[in-house]
This record gives C-alpha cells, structure tokens and sequence, in this order.
C-alpha cells in the first residue's frame, strides 16, 4: 500500500485502519447514540435509556478528520512514535492541537448540543486520545510477537548486509526475517551469483531475495537465472536499493538514471505546485506578519545590529541567489571569511537567535524567496556555494539536487536535523534524492503536515 509516493509498513496500516474505527464509531456516537442513564421516581420502575447526540453530523466529520490530521502531522503513523516518550509527547499534542484548534472552538461556537457541557466533551475527547495512544503499542506488539514477517536472502557483500541489518533494527517492529545470509561479489562473481540463486530456489522457507546489484542489472539477472526453466528461481527477486527505499525511505546517491527521468516528467502537476506555493507564500506573509514584526524588533533590541541576514546559495540549475533570514547569529560571525556549518551549542548564535532557530522562526523572510521564484516551499534546502563544491567531490549524484528548486522546509528536515558533517550530509542527501524520485503533490502535502511536529518539538534545531 503506498500514500503519497511512500509504501505504508504493515504496522502503520493496521493503526490507520484502526484508528478509523475507533474515531468513525466515537463521532458516529456523538452524533446519534450516546447513552444516558433516565432517573425515575419509582423504585421498580423499568431502567429507561435515552440517546443524547452531543453534536451534529457535519461537525462529526469535521472532528473526526481533525483528528485523523493531527496524528498525521505529530507523525504518530510513524514508527519511531508508536512507543515510549516519543509515543505519549506526539498523542498528548495531537490531542491538544485538536481540542483548541477544533473542539473548543466548536464548543464555544455553540455547535454543541445545548445539553451538552464543555466539560463533558473534553473528558470525551481525552478519552478518545488515550484510546488511540494505548492503540499502537498493542499493535506493535502483536506484528514483533505474532505476525507472519517476510522471509528473505541476503545475496551480496558484508557491507550490504551491515546495511539490511541496521535498517531492520531501526524500523522496529520489522517486517523482515534473514533467514539466509550468502556473501557474494554480485559485480564480479557473476557465475557464483548464479549458483547462488540456483541453490536458494530449492529452500521453500525464502520468500524474497535481495540481491546487491543496481536496479539496472536486475532485468538482466532474471533473464540470466532462466525464470521459465526446472530450478528456475520461485520467489521475488529485488535490490536492496528498493529495499532501502520502500523501508528506510532514502535513495542511494549512485542511483541516477531514474531519478533523471523523474525530474523531468509530470510537467503540469510541477508548474500547479511552483503556482500553488507562491499563493501559499503570498498568505502566509500576510498571516504571519505581526510575528515577523515582533521578531525583528527583539532582534533589533537584543544587540542593535542588522535584523535580516542574506546568504548566498545555490539553486535550480546552478543559480546562486540571496537566501533571506533573521539575523540569529552576531554580527561578522565568519569574519575571517572561512565558510562554517552550524553545531550545537554555536557560540556565534545570540540569545535571541537561540529561540528563533528552535522554532524555525529565522526562516520565515524565505517566503519572499518562495515570492521571488528563488525557492520552493517544499524541496531540497539550499546549500551555499562554498560547501557545493565541496560536497559534490566527495558525493556522486549531489549535484541531481539542483535540478529541483530548493524548498522551506522539505523531506529531509522532517526525517534528520540539520547536517554538520559530511556524514549527515550523505544521509541529507539520500533522503533529498528520494524525494525527488518520489516526488508528487500528496507527497508535498504530507511534508507540510509533518512540518508542523518538526516546529513544536523543535526536532533537529542548532
């Protein structure tokens, strides 16, 4: 099952499904059914019930996607939140958003039942929340315990399956049993490969092979391993670049060819996005003008200096333009005109700058980018001049992040914090060429939701 360019681990599609039960039966409740104990004067008198809708149909509905939205965008579908303080800081927020962004104001508006009191329907709506939040580890716990998981071989160098066993370990609860682990040269031993798959179409107990080759050669391996022929392999042959890609969601740097041709399709739904983000841009400027306002008065207060800050950056097709953002750091911060990235705990960054940056506020003057047509909303973030240069010498494909408008905020910003080294910035990179080749408008939609988590939790700030 893929959303949004992305396939769906089984775990997240059973607590999707179930949280629609849960909230389609609680809002069908509230809105037809909802049990009430009749007091009656005589003592034998039979119990009578009545039912007690707390609301109507159309705010059902809109409470009930509210909160299917707020546990989207707090990434409780995600499996890194379905369990510890991850699990309870996501939900407990979910259930805050909903209830002041929705139901409170649904309350006060009046759309309540006049019976009905404000208090009751938050005692409803935390019990709902705890429902859902007690929800996933019981389906965690089911899929790492007593769910039937994906048998596979291991066909490649010990470096491949250092890979396939770090991604296991980190999308916990997996869906992946090794049940075979053979260490063979895919690039140079090609009849060894051969044997090797022979010799694993005879194990019944394999249901999928994962070979350490290019997805290029793949085609040219089944042709080679006579599909139609007795000893023939019987079970599905992939790589483990698309299996990096369906479960831990980057793409290898050196996997081009795809990515290419991908870049350059959908031209009608690029030109709706590049049109959509400038109208988003033009109201959120609008929108968010009073913070912007007062941002640029606390830093001018703060320490006098200058309040916006420009930097060069590359964009699309190798064109450097002028970032802009609040100035977060002090003044002359590379007066020696070295190049530096960010760490934590910069001693360059001011006080006011400190909070800024956590709550992603130093960004907002990158609307006017996006109004420029230097930026996207969604996309690559811009890297400057200097370190292009440097990154693309030691990482093939980097510069396949050009042929995109970098963005505000985008895949990588809600899956790792900011790169401080050229090992984070090989993962930022891998990440920014999945989605690229991945890229759709509901995979846009679903980073802009999730952006939301990214700037409440301050995740990834420096």
């Amino acid at each position: 099952m893929k959303i949004a360019s992305i396939r769906i681990p089984r775990t997240a599609q059973t607590i999707f499904f179930v949280d629609l039960l849960v909230i389609g039966t609680m809002t069908g409740l509230f809105a037809n059914a909802i049990f009430e104990l009749a007091n009656t004067s005589a003592i034998d008198a039979p119990t009578r019930f009545q039912f007690t809708p707390i609301m109507g149909n159309v705010a059902a509905i809109v409470y009930g996607l509210s909160i299917h939205a707020a546990l989207f965008s707090m990434g409780l579908y995600q499996r890194r939140y379905m369990r510890g303080i991850g699990l309870l800081k996501s939900g407990i927020t979910a259930g805050l958003l909903t209830w002041l962004l929705v139901a409170w104001p649904m309350a006060t508006a009046g759309l309540l039942h006049n019976h009905v009191p404000t208090f009751h329907f938050l005692l409803v709506h935390v019990i709902l929340f705890a429902q859902l939040i007690c929800v996933r580890p019981i389906v965690c716990f089911y899929f790492r315990r007593f769910a039937k998981k994906r048998r596979v071989a291991l066909v490649g160098s010990e470096a491949m399956h250092s890979i396939f066993m770090d991604i296991i370990r980190q999308t916990t609860p997996t869906e992946f049993e090794v049940v075979r682990n053979k260490y063979v040269d895919c690039k140079l031993a090609k009849d060894d490969l051969r044997t090797v798959l022979k010799d694993l179409c005879k194990q019944d107990d394999i249901d999928q092979v994962i070979v350490d080759l290019p997805p290029r050669d793949i085609n040219a391996l089944y042709t080679q391993s006579e599909p139609n022929q007795p000893g023939s392999l019987p079970v599905k042959l992939t790589t483990i670049s698309n299996t990096i890609e369906q479960c831990a969601r980057w793409s290898e740097t050196e996997d081009k060819d795809l990515t290419v041709a991908r870049v350059q399709s959908q031209p009608l739904a690029r030109r709706a996005k590049y049109l959509a983000e400038i109208f988003i841009a033009l109201c959120g400027v609008i929108f968010v003008l009073p913070v912007m306002i007062g941002v640029a008065l606390a830093i001018k207060l703060d320490d006098g200096g200058p309040i916006l800050y420009r930097q060069r950056r590359v964009g699309k097709n190798n064109r450097v333009f002028d970032v802009l953002k609040f100035r977060s750091m002090r003044q002359n911060a590379e007066a020696d005109g070295k190049a530096r990235w960010a760490s934590i705990g910069d001693s360059r960054v001011t006080r006011i700058g400190r909070f800024i940056r956590m709550t992603r506020m130093d960004e907002l003057p990158q609307l006017i980018n996006i109004i420029r047509g230097d930026m996207a909303l969604v996309g690559p973030r811009p890297e400057r001049p200097e370190f292009v240069e440097q990154i693309a010498e030691e990482i093939p494909g980097y510069r396949l992040r050009l042929s995109v408008r970098p963005g505000l905020t985008g895949w990588a910003q809600i899956n790792m914090s900011y790169t401080a080294n050229m090992a984070e910035t090989i993962r930022k990179t891998q990440l920014d060429l999945y989605y690229i080749k991945n890229w759709s408008l509901w995979l846009d939609l679903a980073i802009i939701i999730q952006t939301v988590r990214i700037v409440l939790f301050a995740e990834g700030a420096r």
